[in-house]
């Protein structure tokens, strides 16, 4: 824990000069003004899960820096092992602490009930041969049809690497934020991907419903700051996921605090 400790200090004075050159601008102008604004999140993770998969990762952090204009943000995520020595062995080619590098360029358009979200994603790993970089485009969509609960579609597929690879999300999504500025974020939702997805990151070309899951995020503001805790829930459709998994399905929680400016 202290070796946790250690670390997550370290990675948000390693981000303070961003929030310093933010904060100056943020003092010349108003509010209403500001022609960036953009947020800040550090964060401990107990596994790496992506799309329902388990890349055999504990104890990680994933923090993000989002800076946004108008419509376009961009956004730069990485990923950090607490205990590098835990890494999958089989996988990486030293103890690495720092092995991956997300980004993204998205633009979001949203109307009174529906709203939309186009990204292009680039994926940098380091120190696993068996990852090689790539890039993905994507789009969420949403539609809200009655006080806080809508549903929505997620979608991507890969352009560079794994040229073809489909997946998608499907689902319901309630939100809601109460008077003294808690949110609470719960998605629902069935995931699917296509045969070339599954034989990558399976190796199965089964293509079809890859599991159905949960997500909840509850944050709590406070001024500009904000802490939030996350859990996540997965079970695997089919009985060859489960078998090339070894798992019948992931689940994770985590914790993070960051900053808006």
């Amino acid at each position: 824990m202290k070796r946790i400790v250690t670390v997550l200090v370290l990675l948000v004075f390693n981000y303070l000069p961003v929030y310093s050159q933010g904060d100056s601008t943020a003092a010349k102008v108003t509010a209403g003004e500001k022609a960036i604004t953009g947020s800040f999140e550090m964060n401990y993770l107990r596994h790496y899960i992506w799309r329902g998969i388990a890349f055999g990762n504990d104890d990680v952090a994933q923090p993000v820096l989002e800076l946004s204009h108008k419509n376009f943000t961009l956004a730069l995520s990485q990923n950090f092992n607490y205990v590098p020595s835990h890494v999958p062995k089989e996988s990486y080619t030293r103890n690495a602490f720092f092995d991956e590098q997300d980004v993204e360029i998205r633009y979001v358009k949203e109307w009174e009930k529906f709203s939309t979200q186009v990204s292009g994603m680039a994926y940098f790993y380091f120190y696993q041969p068996g990852s090689p970089n790539t890039a993905e485009l994507y789009n969420w969509s949403g539609y809200n049809f009655y006080k806080g609960f809508s549903v929505f579609t997620e979608n991507s597929v890969d352009v560079a690497t794994y040229r073809g690879a489909v997946y998608s999300n499907n689902g319901f999504l309630f939100e809601h934020t109460a008077k003294n500025n808690l949110k609470i974020e719960w998605t629902a939702y069935a995931g699917f991907a296509n045969a070339k997805f599954d034989e990558i990151y399976f190796g199965c070309s089964c293509g079809g419903i890859n599991l159905v899951g949960t997500h909840i995020d509850i944050t709590k503001g406070i001024g500009r700051y904000f802490i939030k805790l996350s859990g996540e829930k997965n079970n695997y459709m089919r009985a060859a996921l489960k078998e090339s998994a070894s798992l019948k399905g992931t689940d994770n929680f985590g914790l993070a605090a960051g900053v808006n400016f």
